[in-house]
């Protein structure tokens, strides 16, 4: 079972999410982040399997996938944006993301996105 960090500067969305996960017993909601920094302390606390993470947090300018891989270089990282487009996928994976996932299809993809991305990883 996939244990997973949701970093969202959304309360409704990160409420939105949990709900939808407490659905969905083959994966584990173990945490969630409103802002980068506390991405970070959970990341190192934690150590999630995967960081659901907002493309654009609050308190940061840019995505800081690596932040993240230096604290947990085990940790999947699943972005999520409304800007799925050709560069941003690349920008994403060239910083890291295994995937880049539209916000507006979350609900359709998540759950299979989560699943499928812990089947990747080495863990």
């Amino acid at each position: 079972m996939p244990t997973v960090l949701l970093a969202d500067d959304s309360a409704l969305l990160r409420r939105a999410i949990r709900t939808l996960s407490n659905d969905h017993p083959e994966i584990q909601l173990i945490g969630e982040a409103e802002s980068f920094r506390e991405t970070i302390k959970l990341v190192n606390e934690l150590r999630p399997d995967i960081v659901l993470l907002d493309m654009f947090m609050s308190d940061s300018h840019e995505t800081r996938i690596d932040d993240i891989k230096q604290a947990c270089l085990e940790c999947r990282i699943i972005v999520m944006s409304l800007d799925t487009s050709k560069e941003a996928t690349a920008f994403t994976a060239k910083l890291g993301a295994e995937v880049l996932i539209d916000k507006s299809q979350l609900f359709e993809k998540l759950i299979p996105t989560i699943l499928e991305t812990k089947g990747r990883s080495a863990n």
